[in-house]
């Protein structure tokens, strides 16, 4: 078994300049010449961070995505998510934002892509009747490829950088960078960057599709066979799990055994959900907690003292 010391998502100190969003990469990437697909999450898939950020989505409608995080914090995003979130809203007030000039497209992500856009956004704080505004200048473009490990496992992504423009000047004010996965068509993680302060990161835990197609009865058992799974294959041997009327069909294995800092075992995971002629993909992380028993983290512990 191989021993897992510490994820280490949110480190910071001693990285410098804007190298931080290499600290995953493990080797070239290998996408193949297709380019990777928008996102096609559906209600009641859900991703969760190493932070314990949990996001959930609650409705879909065309490209727009209905998501909540808690009953304060609910957002309609798009599909693309390098375009700005349509509406917002938490404790602190509710935004709207619509793209006002939009040139070039970055999908299927292709090397040397790129798109530039501008936005309007209305911002009122939270118990104000008034609004604040604002115009907002993005470009991005995708730089390349990389293989990556990270909490969810290890995959090929492409590599897509979006600088936040201030046009007095053409300074950039901030800089994302997203590692896109073309297999689970998510981002898996991305680091911020912005002048005179140190990078923060996001990284990716679980991708859980919610099947909601399938009876609940269905769900629980598609989950004991991940438990059996878990807990009986070795690296790489696939299970398989087919729906009574034979229109859903799991393919599940393990891809990673490894150990935290407590003992605690865990394993990556993948899942490929075969359903009405179309493929989604999951993956996560799920640890021992007790005997037959595998869980999905709530959030990455603390490291050992």
């Amino acid at each position: 078994m191989k021993k897992l010391l510490w994820f280490v998502p949110f480190l910071i100190s001693g990285c410098v300049g804007e190298s931080f969003h290499k600290q995953w990469d493990v080797q070239d990437a290998k996408v193949g010449d297709r380019g990777a697909q928008l996102p096609n999450f559906k209600l009641g898939d859900s991703v969760t961070y190493t932070s314990g950020r949990k996001e959930r989505v609650k409705a879909v409608n065309g490209v727009e995505l209905f998501w909540r995080r808690s009953s304060s914090n609910n957002w309609v995003g798009n599909s693309d998510f390098f375009l700005p979130n349509v509406e917002y809203t938490s404790k602190s007030g509710h935004i709207k934002e619509k793209i006002t000039y939009l040139d070039g497209d970055v999908w299927p992500l292709r090397i040397g892509k790129a798109v530039d856009m501008h936005s309007y956004r209305e911002y009122r704080p939270e118990g104000y009747t008034y609004s604040k505004f604002y115009t907002r200048h993005w470009k991005c473009k995708v730089e390349g490829t990389s293989r990556v490990k990270i909490t969810i496992g290890e995959f090929d992504t492409y590599v897509v950088r979006c600088d936040k423009i201030y046009d007095k000047g053409q300074k950039i004010t901030m800089s994302k960078y997203w590692h896109y996965s073309p297999l689970l068509r998510s981002p898996l993680a991305y680091v911020l960057y912005r002048p005179g302060k140190e990078p923060y990161a996001r990284e990716v835990m679980h991708i859980r599709r919610g099947m909601k197609w399938l009876e609940v009865k269905e769900r629980k058992s598609l989950s004991r066979a991940l438990q059996r799974a878990m807990e009986s294959n070795p690296v790489d041997k696939v299970s398989t799990w087919v729906s009574k009327d034979g229109r859903t069909r799991v393919q599940m294995k393990a891809t990673n055994t490894l150990r935290l800092a407590d003992g605690t075992y865990c394993r990556n995971y993948t899942q490929e959900i075969s359903y009405q002629n179309e493929v989604q993909y999951a993956a996560g992380l799920v640890c021992r907690k007790h005997k037959n028993r595998w869980s999905h983290l709530k959030k990455m512990p603390k490291p050992a003292i």
